[in-house]
């Protein structure tokens, strides 16, 4: 399952969404979260997603739509980033088919093959609590930024 944040940056979270959409293995579940944006970003993130994303449900952080893949919390509060991702992970974490948690920021691009690199590692190493993905620069491919998170 995807956890990914939004605060005001309505454009970054819907390309990053349009890369997940496209990846070679859908993560299951994505989860946004608005950290309480009021800019207008939860209606732009819904109807620009709607758009390639026939599964958008939209709820408060205490509901579930359980029947829906794709789900955006609109937090009432903004307590920070910390807080922003416990409520998506909170909420990963009720679904009983949820095996891991993937993190993402809002101005992000997956590559299509991401994910199958990350459950392959996670699947090589199953004592592992967790691994991290190479970041490359947006406007520099070949240009590595981090990897697997150091």
């Amino acid at each position: 399952m995807v956890v990914l944040l939004n605060y005001r940056g309505a454009d970054d979270t819907v390309r990053c969404l349009r890369s997940l959409h496209a990846m070679h293995v859908f993560p299951g579940r994505i989860i946004v979260v608005d950290n309480n944006s009021n800019d207008g970003s939860v209606d732009e993130i819904v109807d620009e997603w709607k758009c390639f994303s026939e599964d958008v449900a939209k709820c408060d952080k205490d509901s579930m739509m359980a029947s829906s893949p794709s789900i955006l919390i609109a937090m009432k509060d903004n307590d920070g980033y910390s807080s922003g991702n416990n409520a998506g992970i909170r909420m990963a974490l009720q679904d009983v088919k949820c095996k891991a948690i993937w993190i993402l920021n809002n101005d992000v691009e997956v590559d299509v093959f991401a994910l199958d690199a990350l459950c392959e590692c996670l699947n090589a190493h199953p004592d592992s609590g967790m691994c991290g993905s190479t970041v490359v620069r947006f406007h520099n491919r070949k240009t590595v930024q981090c990897a697997g998170g150091y």
